[in-house]
């Protein structure tokens, strides 16, 4: 157990935190029935997406990137150009995730371009040399294909034993 008092401000402060969550993961979803579900007019799926780019708290991430997925390109390419936009570690990791972990490869090498286009000549954050780490060592054989096609783009040499162990 990581939490050894259900009382103190530590819990307190994730229930908090995952009740504000639950909160935003509601309204997001209401977004997606308002303007992605059914046959909506490319009008209104640009609202929606300049909707959820008003969801600017990192921790909201991981809860647009799942929602949304299958949404179409539209909206992919709209959550790319969003996390791009915050120029953070937390943006670049969430655009690591969808290139290596995305469901459709469209999404995955969308958000691969983008992020490379976004590091070149900076450094790559540790976050994002985790998920390729993940990627390599418990991934599917796409999830594998992107992440060694990232870290040989961006010349992560520290990879390189798990890209050999991920060829076994």
């Amino acid at each position: 157990t990581l939490i050894k008092d259900p009382k103190s401000p530590e819990a307190e402060a994730y229930r908090l935190q995952q009740a504000r969550r639950a909160k935003v993961e509601q309204e997001l979803k209401r977004l997606r029935l308002d303007y992605f579900r059914q046959a909506r007019p490319r009008e209104v799926r640009g609202q929606g997406i300049e909707k959820l780019k008003t969801y600017a708290d990192p921790a909201v991430f991981p809860s647009l990137v799942e929602i949304f997925a299958g949404e179409g390109s539209d909206v992919c390419r709209g959550l790319v150009e969003h996390f791009a936009a915050q120029r953070s570690e937390e943006g670049d990791t969430t655009l690591a995730w969808m290139g290596v972990f995305g469901r459709e490869e469209d999404t995955r090498k969308l958000a691969s371009r983008t992020l490379v286009e976004r590091l070149t000549g900076q450094a790559v954050p540790e976050r994002v040399k985790l998920v390729l780490c993940a990627g390599l060592e418990r991934g599917s054989v796409s999830a594998v294909d992107s992440a060694a096609g990232l870290a040989g783009t961006l010349k992560i040499l520290e990879l390189i034993p798990w890209l050999i162990m991920a060829q076994g």
